[in-house]
Formats: C-alpha cells, structure tokens, sequence
C-alpha cells in the first residue's frame, strides 16, 4: 500500500513561504521548467531530469471524492487535502493567465479540470510550515525556481540589446568588455 510513501513531516529543516508569483504558468514560463502531468500521486511535485521537468499529479476530483469517501480511501484524508492545497497554489483562480493557460493545456492534455478550481489559498496557507506531506518537495522547488529565474533573467540581460544603447556601446563591445 502506498500510504506508508507518505509519512507527515512536522519538524520542518527549512523555511518556505510561497510567493502568489509561485504558480504553474510561472513555473513553466519564468523558470523554464516543463510541467509533465502525472496520474501516479507519488510523483506530484517531483522534479526530473536535472531539475527542467516537474510533475504535477492532475486528479483533483478523485482527491477531492476520496476524501469524502473516507471508507474507500487509499490515502490518508489528510495527504489528499494537502494535496488539492498544492493545487490551490499551483493554479490559483484569480490568476487570469494561469486560468487562460491551464484550460488551454487541459483541453489538449485531458487533464481533470477541477485541479483549476481547488480555490484560493490563503495567506496563512501560503507559509510553508502549513505542509507536512509535501513540504521537503515544495522547498527543492522552490529552490530551483528562484534558481532557474536568476539564471534565465541573468541571460536575458546578457543577451539584451538595449543595455548597449544605454551605455552608448554597440552591443558587440558591451559583450568584450564584459568578457574582460
């Protein structure tokens, strides 16, 4: 049985607060990390391939059925409700791009549609201590988010064509003297 995959997690080893910029879209598009969706739970939130995938398990309305089914259950009511919470963030309904994004990748990947519309989470729920199943996975990614926009915005700027306008350099120029 799975369950035993999933213990809870109270004594925290780091600290982590999950910014509202913290969400799918921006997963994908400011840090470059591939969603891959995944119908296994024991996968959500794990990053693969050198941290440039993350998967993210989709089933809300079956989390959402199991936890009011506590008979039939596999999991834990409390991993499942943890879980539609990671939802909440991931995809946070006043979002307008995050909602225009996942409905687009829902209809082409048949993926549940309630994983969009788990609600709001709330400010109290945004500090990772909040977490005990998922905490440990949600700081690697939180990690390798901020790592990955760093890297990106730091090639943005480097490759940038306007920042040699505003030193009075041709672009070419800005680059040697930045090599030396």
């Amino acid at each position: 049985m799975a369950v035993s995959l999933f213990a809870p997690n109270h004594a925290h080893k780091h600290v982590i607060m999950l910014d509202k910029k913290f969400n799918a879209f921006n997963i994908e598009r400011k840090a470059g990390i591939k969603i891959i969706w995944t119908n296994n739970l024991e996968d959500h939130l794990c990053l693969k391939d050198e941290d440039t995938r993350l998967a993210i398990f989709h089933h809300a309305s079956i989390s959402g059925m199991a936890c009011s089914n506590r008979q039939t259950a596999v999991y834990e009511n409390d991993l499942l409700q943890e879980t539609l919470k990671t939802l909440r963030f991931l995809f946070p309904e006043e979002h307008k791009l995050s909602k225009k994004w996942f409905k687009k990748v829902q209809k082409d990947q048949s993926l549940d549609s309630a994983a969009a519309k788990c609600g709001q989470l709330s400010l109290e729920d945004r500090n990772g201590t909040s977490f005990t199943y998922w905490h440990e996975r949600l700081s690697i990614l939180q990690f390798a988010f901020g790592e990955r926009v760093k890297e990106k915005e730091a090639k943005q700027w480097w490759y940038d064509r306007r920042w040699s306008l505003r030193v009075g350099l041709p672009h070419r120029q800005c680059q040697a003297l930045s090599r030396q």
